[in-house]
């Protein structure tokens, strides 16, 4: 018999962690009899068939916990995997009562996160307690991983570094016939995404752009007066919202940006790269984009507001290889070998 392996996830939409785990439900499914607990609902399209899905409703984890604990014990799991930072919390405390082997994946950065989310009600100690309580952790980039440690002081032996994988892995890349440079940022609409700092570089853009910007969030407001109030980015950045379907518009960007304070890894830069769309984030930031972005290969990395207007200019005056960044992201980050670590973990 298969062995029973189950996911717990606050919702399934656009976000990284979101993504993250959507790929190992459907890329393990012939190895392991999968269940995913989703707290609210899915907001993006699930195969059903390839493993059983169960949507809880619950917009608050505290209404969700009675259905989370009954199913636990109905499906009775050999592994129970979590990327949300509150249900990692809740695993950890689980271990107490419960005898089940429980996997957490890290989102953020530990020491940083604190300032741009509502967990910093949590007492330090307490949070590092019950994370520790977990029989396997997994960090998704070397400043996270080093920062894990740092703050949690955890057993090494539970802590694991795997990459996010790239899921788009067919593409050829296909000129576009741009009249205007074509830019694109793609992220929730949040404090933590450094929105304001691209803007303020980009309204100093003395050339005929446009700059796409697909997410939702809080700051959609205070980001839309700042376009509005803005002459030189009035018409020329859009706020598009969610899309389900981001490569229709990664496809056909000059460029994308990442202004993010902090990242994991993020998905985003795989997901332009494997487009072959070169990309410019922050080495000032922490996070896996600086090792993602070989610097005047596949993209920039900038240190500031200023700096960030120069590498777009010289961005626009280089030629890039498109198809070997495609190649090149593909090979470092491929599905297969972030997979094989995973039934790694599970086999252990």
């Amino acid at each position: 018999m298969k062995k029973k392996l189950l996911f717990i996830s606050p919702s399934i939409g656009f976000g990284g962690a979101e993504k993250n785990i959507l790929f190992l439900c459907k890329n393990m499914c012939l190895d392991y009899d999968i269940t995913l607990i989703i707290q609210n609902y899915s907001k993006v399209k699930i195969d059903k068939e390839s493993f059983k899905v169960i949507e809880l409703n619950k917009n608050k984890f505290r209404n969700a916990l009675p259905g989370i604990l009954i199913n636990i014990l109905r499906i009775n799991p050999n592994f129970i995997f979590s990327s949300s930072g509150h249900i990692n919390l809740f695993l950890g405390f689980l271990k107490t009562l419960y005898n089940v082997k429980t996997i957490i994946r890290e989102s953020s950065i530990p020491s940083l996160k604190r300032n741009y989310t509502s967990s910093n009600f949590i007492p330090l100690s307490i949070e590092k307690y019950f994370i520790n309580k977990n029989d396997f952790i997994i960090c998704q980039s070397e400043d996270m991983f080093k920062d894990f440690f740092k703050i949690f002081q955890p057993q090494k032996s539970k802590v694991f570094l795997i990459n996010n994988p790239v899921t788009l892995t067919d593409y050829v890349f296909k000129k576009t016939s741009n009249k205007c440079l074509k830019i694109i940022t793609i992220g929730s609409l949040r404090e933590v995404k450094g929105y304001f700092r691209v803007l303020n570089s980009i309204s100093k853009l003395e050339m005929d752009y446009e700059y796409n910007i697909i997410g939702e969030g809080h700051l959609k407001k205070e980001i839309s007066n700042v376009i509005k109030n803005t002459p030189t980015l009035k018409g020329k950045v859009n706020l598009i919202g969610q899309k389900e379907d981001i490569y229709s518009y990664i496809k056909n960007a000059d460029l994308f940006i990442l202004g993010s304070f902090i990242e994991g890894f993020p998905n985003v830069l795989l997901e332009s790269l494997s487009c072959g769309v070169p990309c410019i984030a922050f080495s000032s930031s922490t996070g896996g984009q600086k090792e993602i972005i070989k610097e005047g290969f596949n993209g920039y990395l900038c240190n500031d507001e200023e700096e960030l207007l120069k590498v777009i200019v010289r961005s626009i005056h280089k030629e890039w290889n498109h198809q070997e960044i495609i190649n090149d992201i593909n090979l470092r980050y491929s599905k297969t070998e972030i997979l094989n670590k995973y039934h790694a973990i599970f086999k252990n």
